[in-house]
């Protein structure tokens, strides 16, 4: 059992949850309390692509999870490569790209979410790095 892919699958499955069981309670997580779209279209479109990132990260965390259970460990390595170097790289881009309030990230290292997606690259790296090896030592 490897308690890194365990670290990552529940903390994906727990965003998928709150995405895909209360959408625009989401929202309110990320904006504060009392934001309101524009209208019933964008508050229609808002609650679909909270529900698409939930769906996103109930894969990860599902395969995650799966992961964890594995006996194979260069699998394991290799999915915590690229959710460490492809995924959370991406997510970043997005953030400084596109802010989800619309207003720059005051702080890349200390503003929300900032500090998961630096938790989670480190997570991986401890998880590429002590996950250790599945050649087998032969015995003279």
């Amino acid at each position: 059992m490897s308690l890194f892919s365990l670290v990552i699958g529940g903390m994906h499955s727990l965003f998928a949850f709150v995405h895909l069981s209360d959408a625009m309670g989401a929202i309110d997580l990320i904006h504060g309390p009392g934001y309101t779209p524009n209208d019933s279209v964008d508050a229609k479109m808002v609650k679909h692509l909270v529900m698409i990132v939930g769906s996103f990260h109930a894969f990860v965390g599902v395969l995650f999870l799966m992961l964890a259970t594995q006996s194979n460990k260069a699998i394991r390595k290799c999915a915590h490569g690229i959710h460490g170097s492809v995924l959370v790289p991406i997510m970043i881009w997005v953030l400084v790209k596109a802010p989800p309030t619309g207003k720059a990230l005051p702080n890349l290292t200390t503003s929300m979410p900032m500090p998961l997606m630096w938790f989670w690259i480190v997570v991986d790296f401890l998880a590429i790095l002590l996950g250790g090896s599945d050649s087998k030592s032969k015995k003279e």
